[in-house]
């Protein structure tokens, strides 16, 4: 057995061990990559019987020092903690997926044994379509570190253009975009694919079917509620951002 099986054979014994130390057997995971709406779609779940969904839970996974089994099993029980009778939900973005598969030890060829250390587990992965608008958003987040605003916060002031940082951004996203759709494929996983315009624009008939969907992986919330608290963030900067790169990438060429 090579080092790294050992390692991986190790850390999925701690990693169901912690799970079940914390009770939990089912989970909701929502994917896709920055920017894509999940947050939208997150206050929408959490609203709905699924609290904290929203946080990016596996984020919080750090580099493994002096006593790395011991340190790992330490941060997941920090992050299954927030484990409410036996649900176990989150939010998951490509690179977070990347340190988690890297800290089991399991490579491309492995997602389905990784998708399978969550029990019962639902899949939500969102797209947007407007790739440009979304790389945009992704820039001014970065540049402004503003991820969200609700309808009473003020805007943070918008960052200048930057056609390079804009365009790694597109190229970033779309990768996670490629790469999701790729590991859910590899590892079979039960997923519900949402694009971000169209669920935007018909909540009141999308989000019900995708509850009823979820059935017993939500706690009891009462009525369905279709409204968030949440504020777009494109703004008339955001559409001349937009004029603009497409305007250097037909001078360019991307």
């Amino acid at each position: 057995m090579t080092n790294s099986t050992c390692q991986a054979s190790r850390r999925c014994a701690i990693f169901q061990k912690t799970m079940a130390a914390h009770g939990i057997d089912r989970c909701v995971i929502v994917t896709g990559s920055f920017r894509a709406g999940t947050s939208f779609v997150c206050s929408l779940l959490a609203a709905n019987g699924m609290p904290g969904i929203s946080d990016e839970r596996f984020g919080k996974l750090t580099t493994i020092f002096r006593n790395p089994d011991e340190d790992f099993q330490n941060q997941l029980d920090q992050i299954f903690m927030s484990a409410t009778d036996g649900l176990f939900v989150t939010k998951i973005m490509w690179p977070h997926r990347n340190a988690l598969a890297q800290h089991m030890g399991f490579d491309r060829a492995e997602s389905v044994k990784l998708a399978a250390m969550f029990p019962r587990a639902r899949w939500i992965n969102i797209v947007r379509r407007d790739k440009v608008g979304q790389a945009i958003s992704f820039w001014k987040a970065k540049a402004t570190n503003q991820w969200q605003q609700v309808k009473s916060d003020q805007p943070a002031p918008d960052p200048d253009y930057d056609f390079d940082r804009i365009r790694a951004c597109y190229v970033e996203l779309s990768a996670h975009d490629m790469l999701w759709q790729d590991f859910h494929a590899l590892a079979g996983t039960e997923v519900h694919h949402i694009l971000y315009e169209d669920f935007v624009e018909q909540v009141a008939t999308d989000l019900p079917p995708l509850l009823s969907w979820l059935d017993d992986h939500r706690l009891p919330s009462g009525p369905i509620k279709t409204t968030s608290a949440l504020k777009k963030q494109r703004n008339a900067h955001s559409e001349a951002m937009r004029e603009r790169f497409l305007e250097d990438l037909y001078r360019t060429g991307f």
